[in-house]
């Protein structure tokens, strides 16, 4: 019983196109061997050669076709895994900070002279800081986003994009 799960094991990992293919290369060995003696069965190897080199190439055709098809990606709309939760509640420190950070990009671009809507910038702080004062700390921090967003679209338009290569030629 052990030997028949045994060679049932070992057939399994040899199929049978690759063996055919092993034994057409041996044949074709023996073909080119056989044409230094003198007794011509070189054509006879050489033909059993073809064969089955040509039935090893159809039994492999035959079994990439029976392969399945690829996995299929999965759809994007699957389970959101959350691994930890933390409370992030938007309180006056974290508006402050946001402030402070507005500050520093205001100076950067007032210190370059870059152009602005300074109009619409100036909106969003007005609401912010209204929004502050009502002590509506997500309104204010949606606000002073909104600001920021103008002032990081004029730092990101006004980069200084060089070359990263300096040849020293």
């Amino acid at each position: 019983m052990f030997a028949r799960r045994l060679g049932r094991g070992l057939w399994s990992w040899f199929h049978w196109p690759i063996v055919s293919l092993m034994a057409g290369i041996a044949m074709g060995y023996m073909a080119i061997s056989a044409t230094q003696q003198p007794t011509g069965h070189a054509i006879l190897f050489f033909l059993l050669s073809a064969v089955l080199l040509c039935a090893g190439l159809l039994g492999l055709f035959l079994h990439s076709s029976k392969e399945p098809n690829p996995v299929e990606p999965e759809p994007d709309n699957r389970p959101l895994r959350v691994y930890r939760q933390t409370k992030c509640a938007i309180d006056g420190d974290m508006v402050q900070k946001q402030c402070h950070t507005l500050a520093t990009l205001e100076h950067r671009v007032r210190e370059n002279n870059w152009s602005l809507d300074w109009d619409a910038y100036r909106q969003h702080l007005d609401r912010g800081s209204d929004a502050m004062e009502r002590s509506d700390f997500a309104d204010a921090y949606h606000e002073h986003g909104q600001a920021m967003l103008l002032l990081m679209e004029v730092l990101a338009a006004y980069r200084h994009k060089e070359e990263a290569f300096k040849p020293l030629w």
